[in-house]
């Protein structure tokens, strides 16, 4: 029963010591993982801007032929009415 006990500390000791000195590698890692997800997220935040302005400028090129088109409808509609007018 010690016997195990004793083989069960000097294990528990071994990744103890495993673990303090990977623990530098680790925080480092943590960093930089840290720093490229802030930095893929600006990125993101940058396309998702000019989307949302490609998708403005589309909607007012929409806008403006949309409202040509009406134009158009409203004076053929009154070319139309004054010549039955007539």
């Amino acid at each position: 029963m010690n016997l195990k006990r004793t083989a069960a500390e000097e294990t528990c000791t071994q990744l103890n010591k495993k673990g303090v000195s990977e623990k530098p590698r680790l925080e480092e890692d943590c960093k930089r993982m840290t720093s490229e997800s802030q930095e893929l997220a600006t990125q993101i935040l940058v396309e998702i801007e000019k989307i949302n302005e490609e998708e403005r400028v589309g909607l007012a090129e929409i806008r403006t032929s949309e409202s040509k088109l009406e134009s158009k409808r409203t004076k053929e509609t009154i070319t139309v009415e004054e010549q039955s007018d007539e």
